[in-house]
Formats: C-alpha cells, structure tokens, sequence
C-alpha cells in the first residue's frame, strides 16, 4: 500500500467520503416511526440515508432563513418530490446578494465548503456547519439556485457533481430562494428515489409542519398543515 500523502479538494473528498458527510450511500434496514394517513407508525424499512440527506440540507436551509427572521411576512415553504428530482423554494429573505471576492454569496454558499452563516453564536437551526448545501451540489447531476432579494436575482447552476458553473444575474422584485435538483443516483447505485426514501422525507417534513405552525408548508402542490396538527 502506498504511503504517498495526498490533498483533496473538498469536493473530491465529499465524493471519496460519500458517508462521513450524508450517511450511508448504500441501503440500511431499520424501524422507524414514520406518518402514514396522518397518523404515526412504527415500520422496518429498507431506503439510503445520504440520499434523504441531501434533500433536507436544502429544505433546512429554507427553515433556518424563516427562524433567523422571525417568521416574517408570512413565510411559506414549498416542496416538490418527484422520483427523479425534487425541489425546494421560500418566500424567505434569501441570501443577500453581495459580493464577496467577486462571487455572490449565493453562489459561494451553494458552490463551496466551509461557507455559511450559522457558524458562531447561539443554534437556533439546523444548519451550523457550511458543508449542506454544497455536499447536495457535489452529490447531484444538476444542481440549480434562484436566490432574489434587493432588486436582483441570482441563477447559478452547476453540473455533474458541482462542476461547470454558471452565473447569471437579472432583476427581481421578489425576495425568496428557489433550488432544483437532480441528485447523481449512480453514486447510491439506484435509477430514483424509492418509495421508502420518500417517506422518510415526507415524514420529516410533516414533523416540521408540528414544529413550525408559523410557517406553511406546501408538498407537491397540497396545503399541508391542515390535518396534520390533528396527530398533537
């Protein structure tokens, strides 16, 4: 074996050490007490963490612009899931849009490691540790950000596990981030999503919808927290 020591870029590591960031890549069988018709169930499934954690990197990151502004003007979360994509867009205050180093700080958040802005202080969200949404840019084929407030949208989309960026800039009267993803399935030897990893998502989701009232919750287009408080 060779004892060469070698430097990785964080992207070349992430794709090395799929499971020290997103958990398993590969499947686990474990119980699990998931919401199925409203109502809480325990069941032995079969799906691939890292592929559930790719996707809530994005939606956490949605949750924590709502918590870290009070819930202003009335936050709304919409989430899409679709065998082969899914995504995730908020009417929050989005990212602002700056330049640092001439990049925009959307652009470094979804396009580099170790960027954030919950790294210090009191953790009031999810997110502390700057890796979520680039690990979900290095980890999919398609990866594509919509990030708007100031007068200014910005699009940037990467490809091919976080390469081949572009950066586009037009005008916006909206604030709010919108990202749309096609994850690299291969890199989980599966063609999609499967129906498990859905539900752990979608479980996940509902649990937020009971830990956040403030905010509303859309998933493929239904209104979810009607019903949903009924399992309090």
């Amino acid at each position: 074996m060779s004892r060469d020591i070698k430097k990785l870029t964080d992207r070349e590591h992430i794709l090395l050490r799929i499971g020290m960031y997103a958990g398993s890549p590969k499947p686990i069988k474990e119980k699990r007490y998931l919401i199925e018709d409203n109502k809480f169930v325990e069941k032995e499934i079969t799906y691939i963490p890292a592929l559930v954690k790719i996707v809530e990197e994005i939606i956490d990151n949605s949750v924590d612009a709502f918590v870290d502004t009070g819930f202003q003007n009335n936050p709304k979360l919409k989430i899409t899931l679709e065998k082969d994509h899914f995504i995730v867009e908020d009417n929050g205050p989005g990212i602002p849009n700056k330049k640092i180093h001439n990049e925009w700080m959307c652009e470094v958040a979804w396009g580099e490691a170790k960027a954030g802005s919950n790294f210090e202080g009191e953790r009031k969200s999810a997110g502390m540790n700057g890796v979520g949404s680039f690990l979900t840019n290095v980890l999919s084929k398609k990866f594509i950000g919509e990030n708007s407030n100031n007068g200014i949208k910005v699009i940037c989309k990467w490809n091919d596990n976080a390469q081949n960026k572009f950066v586009k800039e037009t005008k916006s009267s909206k604030s709010g981030v919108k990202v749309e993803v096609e994850p690299d399935f291969e890199k989980f030897n599966v063609k999609e999503f499967g129906e498990n990893e859905l539900l752990v998502l979608e479980t996940r989701i509902k649990m937020l919808v009971l830990t956040y009232p403030e905010i509303k919750f859309y998933l493929n287009g239904n209104f979810l927290t009607e019903g949903i408080h009924r399992l309090l």
